[in-house]
């Protein structure tokens, strides 16, 4: 087996147990988690022997990492060494899935090779959490204990929701009526931020892709149809969210430039311990990744984020003869930030895992083609 196949293939196990991994023992946020942070860290061990395809250097991602970095050493509390070295532990903690973010994009984009196949994993994912949403509607469940709603392998059905959204143009480009299987899956999920993001998304892939009209009507007639069935479920989402925002806002804006540090949404939002406030499940995050992310780290990092974004943009509008795989990927992410506004996404190591990848890959249409060697 040569470096470069062991490479691939470790690529496609990670893909495919990324969002599915579980110990029974431990949370599925932390388990995943783990997998996130070790799985990259293997994917850069054997990165080592092989000679990058391509070179990578962006000047936001830099900034991006530094922040990040930075934000690590403020608000420690001088004078009390425990709780300053538990402070700054939880600083280093929340840090780790940030370097190894954009540590998994640069090994991706430097050294992955016929992006096509590394789509069979996302196929397969989607196949399992059909067979086993459909064991779910009728009560039975091995997979997981007192599941509150249907969710197939990811645990939670807000991520069932986001990784069927953000799988639809991959399945479309490997064979169009796979789509069937990632849409079922995201209907059953009832994730309206998911359903919105998708419709937006591909509604754009097909004006960009001169398509003809009749498919955003189409596209758009499911999204009426489904909203009219589900208007309650719809309208109580939209009821409290909104209220979730302005309290993160709220708390945002008195430290706009810093944020106040890794892991600080419940204690400085949330305040779970405090006589009156909103807490809850349903409010253990921002709901918006965007927000969120500024509350943590401020709206500098933000900006940042967005600077990387505008120049994809441009080199999108910029590049010629682009092909039916640039815009499937950028289709795929353009949902997943679009859900980035209504639910977490990049918080939750089973989708960003995903999500970096094909942000990895689209970037490579757009500007690693030119640097293949």
């Amino acid at each position: 087996m040569s470096k470069q196949t062991l490479f691939n293939l470790t690529l496609k196990t990670f893909l495919f147990l990324s969002p599915i991994f579980f110990f029974r023992d431990y949370s599925l946020s932390l388990a995943r988690g783990m997998f996130f942070i070790l799985g990259t860290f293997v994917l850069f061990g054997i990165s080592l022997s092989l000679e990058a395809k391509r070179k990578f250097s962006n000047v936001w991602v830099s900034l991006f990492l530094l922040l990040a970095f930075i934000r690590m050493f403020f608000d420690n509390n001088l004078g009390n060494p425990q709780q300053e070295w538990f402070n700054f532990w939880l600083s280093c903690s929340g840090f780790i899935y940030v370097f190894c973010g954009v540590l998994l994009f640069q090994i991706v984009y430097c050294y992955a090779e016929d992006i096509k196949q590394y789509f069979k994993p996302i196929v397969y994912i989607c196949v399992l959490n059909l067979l086993l949403t459909s064991i779910q509607i009728f009560n039975y469940d091995f997979m997981w204990t007192n599941a509150p709603s249907l969710c197939g392998f990811m645990g939670i059905s807000s991520q069932l929701g986001q990784y069927s959204a953000m799988s639809i143009p991959i399945l479309m480009f490997v064979n169009p009526w796979f789509v069937i299987i990632p849409l079922c899956t995201l209907f059953m999920a009832k994730s309206v931020s998911s359903i919105v993001a998708c419709a937006f998304g591909m509604a754009v892939f097909s004006v960009l892709r001169h398509v003809r009209k009749e498919i955003v009507i189409v596209t758009v007639a499911i999204l009426a149809i489904w909203l009219a069935f589900n208007f309650g479920h719809v309208r109580a989402k939209f009821q409290c969210r909104p209220i979730m925002w302005q309290k993160t806002l709220k708390v945002t804006l008195q430290k706009p430039y810093l944020g106040w540090g890794y892991r600080t949404f419940q204690d400085r939002v949330v305040k779970t311990k405090a006589v009156g406030s909103i807490g809850g499940v349903e409010y253990s995050r921002a709901h918006n990744d965007y927000l969120h992310t500024a509350q943590e780290l401020g709206f500098p990092i933000v900006i940042v984020i967005g600077g990387f974004f505008i120049g994809l943009i441009r080199k999108f509008k910029a590049k010629k003869n682009k092909d039916k795989l640039t815009y499937i990927l950028g289709a795929s992410v353009l949902i997943a930030l679009i859900n980035g506004c209504g639910q977490t996404l990049i918080r939750y190591a089973s989708i960003a895992s995903t999500f970096i990848i094909l942000l990895a890959f689209f970037t490579i249409k757009l500007e690693g083609e030119k640097n293949d060697n």
